[in-house]
Order: structure tokens, then sequence, then C-alpha cells
């Protein structure tokens, strides 16, 4: 798996459209989810798997999601309140829909 290991700079530049800037950004790994939190108040995941139809799109976001805000819940690294932004990653050869 390739990951982008992203400083808190480039986070913040990519994400200020959807939360403000983070002070202090960590990357946990939730299995093999990349995922970032950004003071605990903003998760950002990296889903590497590409999905080869828009059902299985919507299950894998779903299930990523709900895994990641799950975990990071029960370990304290967020509370009730978060932005949770689901970035996934797509074959641009074969969308799993019509362009």
């Amino acid at each position: 798996m390739k990951t982008l290991d992203l400083t808190p700079t480039e986070l913040n530049n990519h994400i200020k459209t959807f939360c403000p800037p983070a002070e202090h950004w960590q990357r946990i790994d939730v299995g093999d989810i990349e995922t970032y939190v950004g003071d605990g108040q903003c998760v950002i995941t990296l889903i590497d798997y590409k999905p080869t139809s828009v059902k299985e799109l919507e299950k894998n976001c779903r299930k990523a999601e709900e895994t990641v805000t799950r975990y990071l819940q029960d370990e304290g690294f967020i509370g009730k309140n978060y932005l949770y932004l689901g970035l996934q990653q797509f074959d641009l050869t074969k969308p799993p829909f019509e362009l």
C-alpha cells in the first residue's frame, strides 16, 4: 500500500475549505486505513481501495467511516463532535460509474 505521509502544512492546505486549520495533526493507522486527526476535531481518511461499482463504493465508504470513527472515539482521539472527510481513490481507467 502506498502512503502519502502528509506534513501538517500539506494537510491544512488540502483541507482548509472543509474545516479550520489544525494546530496539531496526528497520523493514526486504523487497520489498513491511513487516517489523520487534527486537534481531535477533524478526521481525514485516505481510502486506498478502488471500488468497481457505485454500490461497492457506498458500502466501502460507509464501512470505513464507521470503523475509523468507532476506533478513534474508543481510543479517545476524538469526541462526539468532529468533522469526517473520507478521500476515496479511483481507478480512472475503470471508474465505478459512467463519466
